[in-house]
């Protein structure tokens, strides 16, 4: 799981910005005061992990970005000011109770050839110890591949190995570090082979095979991080996407939610065959049988997020089907109705709301366990009455599944309403006026917090530009940072 966000001038932070986050935590602040740079920082440091090509994707190629992904001002777009690279990363916990640090800095200098600069992975020991996992050595820019340092952890020298840095390091680590020893594999099939003996002796293989082990630290902790990050879905739906016809096979949900339709129609299917228990107790069907089982209980789930939000009820879902060949699809709610003729209600004709609602519990209840799920203006299209009762029930499921949300919001309401729970992932994003770069502050790091919870609570202090009272961050020369006008006026004591 994660524990912190690294920006490093990246986009409007200046400077290294080390975020915490929570299972579930909340960004607040106004418009470009940086909230939404975070989420892009996470959902491109994903991107980077899983290997693709750095300079395909910064510049949008089309084969490798899809339209509702697209980085906003490409590669040089997320550098601070006029500098030539930034840096992404994160803190994660380790299988042994340590943290993991990860960073990658990206050099944007040439927007042809857009590559690593540097890139380290280390284990944090306690305080300001670290514990080398892997490092870049700094070499000729110029040069297509990088050298990388890691730990073996014996006397001498650390071994080196050799890496294309058109690609993360932490994506192309495994295979170096295989291909790096395929010698020793090469010597036991040759003593094998040799042999006319069944068995060889263990002394022979352990001299050659010391310096393999089943899995290395290097291995296991890039892994840790690299399966952590993979597991980054952002969605910021967009309602007028979700309206018409889509192809039955689209994929995942995307971040625009604009297959929406695709995915409801698999989860329906499978909905309809529990319905009619149209597949036979066979040990050969037993993984579709499971298959069936858990997408009817996702079925199920959406129906109750669903109808959190309009006056009437959805007693279910249908699929409307256009004619072969293609057989395209639309979702469409069933509205229930007193006079006993339910009225059949398709996405095109649905308010932003519940289209947004339906978009938020698919990728909810969709994502894989240990997710992080990155919601945009998670408010929006929502009535306030409403948005509490979903936040609830997207914490209850994602500490089920043991995954993450990060949303942003403007709801003062839901603000007003959030527990000390909810409090503590709270984070504060602002603009500093002497330098108009981002900054990040957590809720229990203000002053006085129990007086602004007794005044009304975060929402109605942030509505009435009462937090300076309460807000005094502190760099490490103890100097109080300069407060954004939006939380600067004083609070009648």
């Amino acid at each position: 799981m994660l524990n912190s966000i690294i920006l490093n001038d990246f986009k409007s932070f200046e400077g290294k910005n080390t975020i915490p986050i929570k299972q579930l935590s909340t960004l607040i602040g106004l418009n470009s005061s940086g909230k939404t740079n975070v989420l892009e920082g996470l959902v491109i440091l994903s991107n980077l992990v899983s290997g693709t090509d750095i300079t395909a994707y910064f510049n949008n190629y089309s084969n490798f970005a899809r339209q509702d992904q697209l980085i906003r001002g490409g590669a040089k777009g997320c550098c601070r000011g006029k500098k030539k690279s930034f840096t992404l990363g994160c803190i994660s916990s380790s299988t042994d109770g340590y943290n993991l640090e990860y960073q990658i800095t990206i050099n944007v200098s040439k927007e042809e050839r857009i590559v690593v600069e540097s890139e380290s992975l280390f284990k944090i020991l306690g305080g300001s110890s670290k514990q080398l996992i892997f490092k870049t050595i700094k070499g000729n820019m110029s040069s297509g591949d990088i050298n990388v340092e890691y730990n073996n952890h014996k006397r001498g020298p650390n071994p080196r190995l050799t890496i294309n840095k058109n690609s993360s390091v932490i994506s192309q680590i495994e295979k170096s570090y295989t291909t790096s020893h395929i010698s020793n594999y090469e010597q036991v099939a040759h003593l094998i082979e040799s042999s006319n003996k069944k068995y060889i002796r263990k002394a022979d293989l352990s001299d050659i095979m010391k310096d393999s082990t089943p899995l290395p630290e290097l291995l296991e902790q890039t892994e840790i991080v690299r399966k952590s990050l993979s597991k980054i879905k952002s969605l910021n739906p967009i309602p007028e996407r979700m309206r018409n016809y889509v192809s039955r096979n689209a994929g995942p949900l995307q971040s625009d939610a604009s297959n929406l339709s695709s995915v409801l129609s698999t989860i329906f299917s499978d909905h309809y065959r529990h319905t009619k228990r149209s597949i036979s107790k066979n040990p050969r069907n037993d993984f579709i049988s499971e298959r069936i089982e858990k997408n009817e209980k996702i079925y199920q789930k959406i129906l109750e997020f669903i109808n959190l939000l309009p006056e009437y009820t959805i007693n279910g879902l249908k699929i409307l089907t256009t004619p072969a060949p293609l057989r395209d699809v639309m979702f469409a709610c069933i509205e229930e109705r007193s006079s006993g003729d339910d009225l059949i209600m398709p996405a095109s004709l649905l308010s932003d709301g519940l289209l947004r609602i339906t978009a938020l519990a698919v990728a909810v209840l969709t994502s894989e366990n240990s997710s992080i799920l990155l919601l945009d203006e998670f408010d929006s299209a929502l009535h306030e009455s409403k948005t509490l009762t979903l936040l609830e029930k997207i914490q209850e499921y994602i500490k089920k599944t043991d995954s993450m949300v990060i949303l942003t919001t403007h709801d003062t309401p839901l603000l007003n309403n959030y527990t000390s729970e909810l409090l503590a992932g709270t984070i504060i994003v602002f603009r500093n006026k002497q330098d108009n770069k981002s900054n990040c502050i957590n809720f229990y790091d203000l002053n006085n917090v129990d007086s602004l919870v007794i005044k009304g609570g975060l929402g109605e202090a942030t509505l009435k530009n009462g937090l300076q009272p309460y807000l005094n961050p502190k760099d490490s020369q103890n100097k109080v940072s300069s407060i954004p006008s939006w939380l600067s006026s004083e609070v009648d004591q």
